[in-house]
């Protein structure tokens, strides 16, 4: 396309552009492009932000580096291969998992493609498992270094910019020749020609350089001179057949790990237009050092997504198409069924080319396999979470630097994982109503009525966490201890905004709301561990909930006794301060004790507004910053989970699990009232039947009481078929599957599911 072409289209695009427009009326022309490349990919509220920003700078300079380094820190939150996916839609996020799964399931399932890597590749992954030595993973990683070849016999014939003699005929065609380093036998590989496009003028300023110079001696099987890249001319219209080939240029020092240059040399078909995104890469050719002589590897795998480079990320090795005939049920059974030598080369391939995607990849231990470690490569299901989890926090990530969540704008979490979160389990609802469990007896029931019937439903799961929180606090009644409430912040450079007016804090460095979770989570764990060595053993509640700009804070309902309530409080100060404990502020907003007085009201009272705000809202009205609470409560569950942060957990006290089990069983398990009263288990059973935490906590032993020591336990057992007998193994790793049966108790069984049950679709 040309210039002017590209210039007047440009302009129409951003004439049409009612966010763009305004500000690139202010601009030249140069600024204008500049201005278009930059935050045309952004949704129109990112681009408003940045761009008010920066026409708020006092000159240009400033403005132009502000809006270059906002829309770069922006596209570093996802790896370059996912640039393409900000604020997208989760079926796009769902089509890129298949495409994903499905080339890491042809790359693992087929033999000559195992092979071929076997040969070429040598690179360790996470740095402990190794085929070769001496080579780095994952960052600048060095191509595989092959033989030297003695540079004197190279010959090579360069050309230099316009107006070096370029009407020599001797210059009419730029070839570059090697005479090693390259299969000179075979008469198809017997040069590596680049040819110039007839009717260029070379004399012209804008292509005073369409050949790079090849340095005398070069060869390009040499690990330093390893890329190559293709490089279009501006002014060419490539839509034109006369100008049906593309030019390669061959740069030094260039580094093969990096998955921007996976793919070598890019041919075009004649009368394609380069400038249509839909042919930006039409077929890959490798060069002659990585086996072009064998005609069975002569063909790569095609690429369907822009710049997802499904060449080796750390080799720039192609691999040969699969069979597509090989469908997902016999590509796991086939994976499973390779030799362990095939699949640790397969692993550590794919582990490559997980990591380019900046996903952690899955290591081998000892309940999980390297087949079943490359099964979850080969899976859909698996790619998507990661890529959900990626592209979600990388979403809240730009509307945290942005400053979008603020008490004054989008408070607790962004208007764009709210949205996500909804949708998703609005899919969960449709999903769970369309699906039905049956059992042996045909009894049927859809999996939407099972979740409403357990802590799935938000009711339950609020009337069950008000009811652990009385039943403590009438057990702490009952034994003379005090009441404690505690609220514990994170120091200041953990907010992004200040809550009254929701200006940016200027302390905060970067850090986002699961870094401070981690940060609190880390000095709990001191805490605790000071409560050890002290013999303090404090009983209650924890909330995590998210303060107006998204940081998370905790509340703490703790029953002591009183005599351990001041060294209590004196330990968690000490850790809640340890950190930038010295800050303006920092005595008086850290760390807030309130001692509860029975007299005054209930002690739960203090932690019910929490659980209900943090669950449904339903009852509250406002908070404080004017908005509906029925709303709050689903920002701040798209806020849980985006970060993946659990909001309750009990501290100390028998296990809910148990509790749960027992509810389960709906009749008296002795036959006379003696043996009823006498049985710890039928005692137990009666107080969770009759939703008594108390009784439920005295029977099992009281508060103090290890877990190990507790009178009833879990059973588990093997989850089996009982209509074939088999054991039902795990989907990646086959191993045994072992799931709750029912309770342990004095030796005996107790079994409380009595069914198998079958997921069947509507």
């Amino acid at each position: 396309m040309s210039y002017c072409r590209e210039k007047i289209i440009v302009k129409a695009m951003n004439g049409n552009d009612d966010i763009l427009s305004p500000y690139l009326s202010r601009v030249d022309n140069a600024d204008g492009r500049f201005i278009t490349a930059k935050l045309s990919p952004f949704s129109k509220l990112i681009q408003s932000t940045i761009l008010k920003e920066a026409f708020d700078k006092p000159s240009a300079y400033e403005r132009n580096r502000h809006i270059l380094d906002t829309s770069t820190m922006l596209y570093k939150l996802l790896p370059k291969k996912l640039t393409h996916m900000f604020f997208c839609f989760d079926d796009d996020i769902n089509i890129k998992a298949k495409a994903c799964a499905d080339y890491c399931r042809r790359i693992a399932i087929d033999p000559k493609a195992i092979e071929f890597i076997r040969l070429h590749d040598n690179l360790p992954i996470n740095g402990d498992v190794l085929i070769s030595e001496g080579v780095p993973v994952n960052g600048n990683v060095p191509v595989n270094e092959f033989p030297t070849v003695d540079p004197e016999p190279n010959r090579t014939i360069t050309e230099t910019s316009s107006g070096s003699g370029l009407a020599n005929p001797e210059f009419n065609r730029a070839i570059t020749e090697t005479s090693s380093g390259s299969d000179l036998a075979n008469p198809e590989f017997d040069r590596v020609i680049t040819e110039t496009i007839s009717g260029i003028d070379l004399a012209n300023s804008e292509f005073d350089r369409v050949i790079t110079e090849i340095s005398s001696g070069i060869d390009l099987a040499n690990s330093e001179f390893d890329r190559v890249t293709t490089e279009t001319i501006s002014g060419i219209d490539l839509a034109n057949p006369e100008f049906n080939r593309a030019i390669t240029e061959i740069s030094s020092g260039s580094d093969l790990a990096n998955p921007e240059f996976a793919r070598v040399i890019t041919e075009i078909s004649s009368g394609i237009d380069l400038a249509n995104s839909e042919f930006d890469r039409v077929t890959t050719e490798t060069i002659s050092v990585i086996g072009l002589a064998n005609p069975e590897f002569n063909r790569v795998i095609p690429e369907t997504s822009s710049g997802s480079d499904l060449a080796n990320p750390a080799l720039n090795l192609t691999i040969p198409e699969t069979s597509p005939e090989i469908n997902r049920v016999d590509s796991v059974r086939s994976i499973g069924e390779m030799p362990t030598d095939k699949q640790k080369v397969a692993y550590e391939y794919l582990s490559r080319y997980v990591a380019t995607f900046n996903i952690l990849p899955v290591k081998p231990s000892k309940t999980g396999k390297l087949s079943g470690c490359i099964k979850r490569y080969a899976d859909n299901r698996w790619w998507l979470r990661k890529f959900r989890k990626l592209i979600t926090q990388a979403n809240e990530k730009a509307a945290i630097h942005l400053n979008f969540v603020n008490s004054k704008r989008q408070v607790y979490a962004s208007n764009i994982t709210t949205k996500n979160r909804i949708a998703q389990r609005l899919r969960n609802d449709e999903l769970m109503s369309s699906s039905f469990i049956i059992n042996e007896l045909g009894q049927r029931y859809s999996l939407k009525d099972v979740s409403d019937l357990n802590v799935s439903n938000p009711k339950i799961r609020k009337d069950e966490l008000i009811c652990r929180a009385r039943g403590f606090e009438n057990l702490a009644k009952e034994e003379g201890h005090e009441a404690l409430f505690i609220t514990i912040t994170c120091p200041s450079k953990y907010h992004r905004a200040f809550s009254k007016s929701g200006a940016p804090n200027p302390k905060w460095q970067g850090l986002m709301p699961d870094e401070a979770n981690g940060y609190l989570n880390h000095q709990w764990q001191k805490t605790r561990a000071e409560f050890n060595r002290q013999n303090i053993s404090p009983y209650g509640f924890r909330v995590v909930e998210p303060q107006h700009d998204g940081t998370p804070h905790w509340h703490m309902l703790f029953f002591i006794e009183g005599e351990k309530l001041e060294d209590m409080q004196s330990i968690i100060r000490q850790y809640a301060l340890e950190v930038d404990g010295d800050e303006k502020g920092a005595l008086d907003n850290r760390c807030d004790f309130k001692k509860i007085d029975p007299a005054k009201g209930s002690t739960t009272g203090y932690i019910l507004k929490y659980i209900v705000k943090n669950i449904d809202g339903e009852g509250l009205g406002e908070d404080k910053f004017g908005n509906d609470s029925l709303l709050v409560a689903q920002r701040i569950d798209a806020w849980a989970s985006c970060w993946c942060i659990r909001q309750f957990q009990q501290i100390g006290g028998a296990s809910v699990s148990v509790w749960r089990e027992l509810r389960r069983i709906r009749t008296k398990l002795f036959k006379t009232d003696k043996e009823n009263q006498i049985s710890v288990l039928e005692q137990a059973r009666f107080a969770a039947d009759n939703s008594d935490w108390q009784g439920y906590t005295t029977v099992m032993g009281g508060i103090s009481t290890k877990l190990k020591d507790r009178p009833i336990k879990l059973h588990y057992e093997l989850n089996i078929d009982e209509e074939t007998g088999e054991c039902y193994q795990s989907y990646y790793d086959g191993e045994l599957i072992s799931k709750v049966k029912g309770l342990w108790f004095a030796g005996k069984t107790i079994v409380t599911r009595l069914y198998q049950w079958r997921i069947e679709k509507a």
